[in-house]
């Protein structure tokens, strides 16, 4: 039988959840301006199913992913053109990354430890490299990418164009 099991109350204005199997924890990105835990992810325990930390990232927290491999968050924050790196042992906030305007979707390969993120009023794709969590390079791709996915398996990065009703399918070269 399906049923909810519980409520779990978080910051202002949930918007995206990803969840590290490695650990059962649970990261929600908390978009809303208007409480304490705003701009914020909210980390949870799948065990107890309670917030065990709200970790203050940057300004309009969108999306988030976690990337198994190294155990590390990533959180576009929309107002700011950054990514915060949230380090899932201590949940602190280990590295801010420049990217382009109003970053958006992330995804992550955890084969090639790549991040990748939209940049939707820069028209790109930025990639970040998890083992030094540095931008390494930029992809430039059609009108406003908003939603992005990976094969791990093989490299592929789908990015979906809100502007033009398009799905880009990106080969990834190991160049950088």
């Amino acid at each position: 039988m399906n049923r909810v099991v519980t409520n779990v109350t978080v910051g202002s204005s949930p918007h995206v959840i990803d969840v590290n199997q490695n650990n059962n924890i649970v990261y929600v990105s908390n978009f809303g301006t208007s409480d304490a835990n705003s701009n914020t992810i909210s980390v949870i325990n799948v065990s107890t199913n309670k917030v065990v930390a709200n970790v203050t990232v940057g300004s309009s927290p969108h999306s988030v992913v976690v990337n198994p491999t190294t155990n590390l968050v990533y959180v576009t924050n929309d107002d700011n053109a950054t990514v915060s790196v949230v380090d899932g042992d201590t949940n602190l906030v280990v590295k801010t990354i420049d990217v382009g305007k109003s970053p958006e979707g992330i995804a992550v390969n955890p084969i090639t430890n790549k991040v990748y993120v939209t940049n939707v009023e820069s028209n790109m794709v930025s990639v970040i490299d998890s083992n030094t969590n540095q931008a390494v390079a930029n992809i430039s791709i059609g009108n406003s990418p908003a939603g992005i996915a990976v094969n791990p398996v093989t490299n592929m990065v789908y990015v979906i164009n809100e502007d033009d009703d398009n799905v880009y399918v990106i080969c990834i070269n190991e160049w950088y």
